[in-house]
């Protein structure tokens, strides 16, 4: 469905579905409308293939393939299907059988999590077709009539917990980013959000994965217990969420940040600490490391690094670099770890010598502060060797440095784990 568009009635619902079914897989999109044009009248042909082309799109997101009712915009807001399991374990493990109100439920990703976990559920979103989808992804489960529409403000039930994902869309002309990380800007205000966390006995607010906690407003965290989390899935930094009231977890846990890692495959990892300033590498001690660690960027933004450092007997690189670097290997799920097999300056010339003596041509790159895209470094390094290889470039006190390594695990890159963190100074 398009966003805005006019719900579908129940007969046309089937109608679709059953098209959809009909039509063999794997058809082009020319060829999926041709299809369901012969089956469906045109206005309903066209939304059925806008709703397999967002089906197609959403297999990465939710591969369980249980939310079928779809937009383009509430599709890119969505949470993913891992993390939202993983904040509704939360729920469940602290408020077990509680019921929870999620205010801004979009296509109810959160809040099928939250059904499937165990917990009542009451879903709103001000947005008709969005509550519209909800209603119709929610229709199977444990809370098939829970969706409505309401503004975030509204209050259904004393007793409920909240989860509330602000909007944080930018309007026209308006500085995208500044808008997603400036609570100023978004919907509901921080007022309002202060207001329903104040009326509430437990919540969980979800903010944008670049979010400095630094900036949140302090009327969010006084007077009742908060938690910090910091979410990444598949080494991609998801979202930072706000923890509250019982929510906050035990008294002993309050002051720990908290981070979450699911990996694609394996147990989802959970590590708590507190943030710790660790002495950093002498540039002498980093021209004798073995072994880089790069950590999970949940630990990055978490302000983790240090924690992390000290527990795994490593020491940054330099005083503003997120790279750990020892002469052991380091042991953790919370970072990848690089063998050092050489270094050099980043000077483009010094590390094609450092190439050249190892037979090394091509080359993927992974960075920390330097101002350089990865494949304009990429493109400067790359020699003629018949090897490939991976060159770590970190900023250090004294400058640019770059490091030939090979991953520990034996295994290529997958995704983006060069991370480049939105400060400048990691």
């Amino acid at each position: 469905m398009n966003d805005g568009e006019h719900p579908l009635s129940q007969t046309d619902c089937e109608l679709l579905e059953k098209a959809l079914r009909l039509v063999p897989a794997g058809l082009d999109p020319l060829a999926l409308a041709t299809a369901l044009r012969r089956q469906l009248p045109a206005e309903l042909a066209r939304r059925a293939a806008e709703l397999a082309s967002l089906r197609e799109r959403s297999r990465a997101r939710f591969p369980s393939g249980e939310l079928r009712w779809l937009t383009r915009r509430g599709l890119e807001q969505s949470t993913r299907e891992c993390v939202a399991r993983e904040r509704a374990r939360r729920f469940a493990e602290l408020e077990p059988g509680a019921l929870v109100h999620d205010a801004t439920c979009g296509l109810g990703a959160d809040a099928l999590a939250l059904s499937q976990a165990g917990l009542r559920v009451l879903a709103s979103d001000r947005d008709p077709t969005l509550a519209w989808c909800a209603r119709r992804n929610l229709a199977a489960s444990a809370n098939p009539n829970c969706v409505f529409v309401a503004d975030a403000s509204f209050r259904p039930s004393s007793e409920a917990l909240l989860l509330l994902d602000p909007d944080r869309r930018a309007t026209r002309g308006a500085d995208v980013r500044a808008r997603a990380l400036d609570p100023a800007g978004w919907s509901p205000n921080p007022r309002a959000i202060a207001q329903r966390l104040a009326r509430a006995r437990g919540a969980c607010i979800k903010l944008p994965a670049g979010m400095d906690i630094e900036h949140c407003p302090p009327e969010w965290v006084e007077e009742r217990p908060a938690r910090w989390q910091w979410v990444s899935a598949e080494g991609e930094l998801c979202e930072v969420n706000l923890w509250a009231g019982t929510l906050a977890g035990p008294s002993s846990e309050l002051g720990a940040r908290e981070v979450v890692r699911i990996p694609k495959t394996g147990p989802t990892r959970r590590w708590s600490a507190r943030p710790r300033v660790v002495v950093s590498l002498t540039p002498a001690e980093v021209s004798k490391i073995l072994w880089i660690a790069d950590p999970d960027p949940a630990v990055v933004r978490s302000g983790l690094v240090g924690a992390l450092a000290s527990e795994l007997g490593l020491a940054p690189l330099a005083g503003q670099c997120a790279y750990l670097g020892g002469r052991e290997q380091p042991c953790t799920d919370l970072a990848r770890s690089w063998r050092v097999l050489d270094q050099s300056s980043a000077d483009p010339r010094a590390v094609r010598r450092m190439l050249a003596a190892r037979d090394i041509g091509p080359v993927q790159v992974l960075k920390r502060g330097h101002p350089e895209p990865a494949e304009v470094l990429q493109r400067q390094y790359s020699a003629k060797g018949a090897q490939r290889g991976f060159v770590m470039v970190a900023r250090l006190d004294a400058g640019h440095r770059a490091f030939l390594v090979a991953p520990a695990d034996g295994a290529g890159l997958v995704g983006d784990e060069g991370f480049e963190p939105p400060t400048s100074s990691l």
